[in-house]
């Protein structure tokens, strides 16, 4: 059953207002046991017509309240004969059309109410919308640097349990003069601790800093590093103090340029 169209026919509405059949009112009350979202609708719409209806009620005025109340406080003669009373049709008219007037207002009310509801569902879907197709254009533009063919990948690895893991690994590319960061498996830095990049170039025994990172917050999100214009013969990532150290202090993965 589509309980979203089910309740957008309206004949909840009908069903608050008395205006369908018993076959229909016993079929909107079973629907109602079986489905939540049905009796939640079912206890807005009456609770709705109830204010709606407060909210258009006018109690009578002082003046028209103390006139009643004299009328009925007279006294009637013992032996005069009760008049002959005409019947009123004009209070009965007056009443059918309050209360048709009262049940079309509150049925303009319930559909701005739906509509306003829609409208906020509507929005609601545009904006996830939105964010999902920012997260495919990153990852487009992600696939894109990975995919370049002047890219040269360098993976950092560590001995995990007598076994090679790779753990990240650098796109190095010359030609954009650019480096990227992919993190692949590393696990979430310490407390006051922080990873950092470096690069070991050939020649040189202080290794240069590519500076700390963060971890990303989605899986396989790359990081910009630093360009290194010295051609580098290996990337490490070490485990510092937050906020880097100006040498590295606990190297736990390295990675040699090959190509």
């Amino acid at each position: 059953m589509d309980v979203a169209k089910y309740i957008s026919s309206g004949i909840l509405e009908q069903y608050v207002l008395g205006d369908l059949s018993e076959k229909d009112r016993r079929e909107v009350e079973r629907y109602a046991e079986q489905y939540p979202e049905i009796r939640q609708e079912l206890d807005a719409i009456e609770t709705a017509m109830e204010a709606f209806a407060l909210s258009r009620s006018t109690p009578p005025s002082p003046g028209t309240l103390n006139k009643v109340l004299e009328r009925i406080q007279q006294p009637v003669p013992a032996n005069q004969p009760p008049a002959a009373k005409p019947v009123a049709y004009l209070p009965l008219v007056i009443l059918l059309l309050s209360a048709s007037t009262l049940v079309l207002a509150f049925l303009y009310f319930m559909q701005n109410r739906r509509s306003g509801e829609q409208q906020s569902r509507i929005l609601a879907l545009e904006s996830e919308q939105a964010v999902h197709q920012d997260s495919i254009a990153a990852l487009n533009r992600q696939l894109d640097i990975i995919h370049d063919p002047n890219n040269l990948p360098v993976y950092i690895t560590t001995d995990k349990d007598g076994k090679c893991q790779v753990i990240a690994a650098v796109y190095w590319n010359k030609v954009r003069k650019d480096n990227y960061l992919d993190i692949m498996a590393l696990p979430p830095p310490p407390p006051g601790k922080q990873y950092q990049l470096w690069a070991i170039v050939k020649d040189d025994p202080a290794p240069k800093s590519m500076d700390p990172f963060n971890m990303p917050g989605m899986p396989r999100t790359l990081i910009s590093a630093p360009y290194i214009t010295d051609a580098p013969v290996a990337f490490a990532i070490s485990l510092e103090p937050e906020g880097g150290s100006a040498t590295p202090t606990e190297v736990i993965g390295i990675g040699y340029v090959t190509g």
